[in-house]
């Protein structure tokens, strides 16, 4: 091989290696989304077989991939990300009426809702400090 035919070989490799590493949070979130999607669409049509391969499939979003953007990851994506997962076992019939009665998927969504609860009670308390007779006072000479 001469320089110039190394040199692409060696270029050519970087570019895949690094086309392959961009996946992020963003792709993340919705290659699993279209995975919901088709389970959502299909799920009536699947073997024993199928589910198995997705259920393989939801684990590694669920669990494997979501270590590797769980840092990134907003308090409404991680809800989505919960969310995603349960109608996966829904639509498998892991979910029945019974054990959603007797609170076996409480812990779910329990730490997402009760931080959602304290960002709705900060929201308020800030709309209460704009209501305030001070701040429209403040307001009101900024606005003239």
């Amino acid at each position: 091989m001469n320089q110039i035919t190394k040199t692409i070989y060696v270029l050519s490799i970087l570019f895949f290696f690094t086309a392959c590493s961009s996946y992020n949070k963003k792709d993340y979130l919705k290659d699993y989304e279209h995975f919901i999607i088709d389970v959502k669409s299909d799920w009536k049509g699947y073997s024993e077989n199928d589910w198995e391969r997705l259920a393989a499939k939801n684990r590694s979003f669920y669990e494997t991939e979501y270590k590797k953007f769980a840092s990134e990851l907003s308090t409404a994506e991680i809800i989505r990300i919960n969310r995603f997962n349960f109608v996966f076992h829904f639509y498998k019939g892991d979910i029945t009426i019974k054990s959603l009665l007797s609170g076996d998927y409480n812990d779910v969504f329990k730490d997402s809702a009760i931080e959602l609860n304290e960002i709705i009670r900060e929201l308020k308390l800030a709309l209460n400090d704009f209501e305030s007779e001070r701040t429209t006072v403040i307001i009101n000479k900024l606005l003239e």
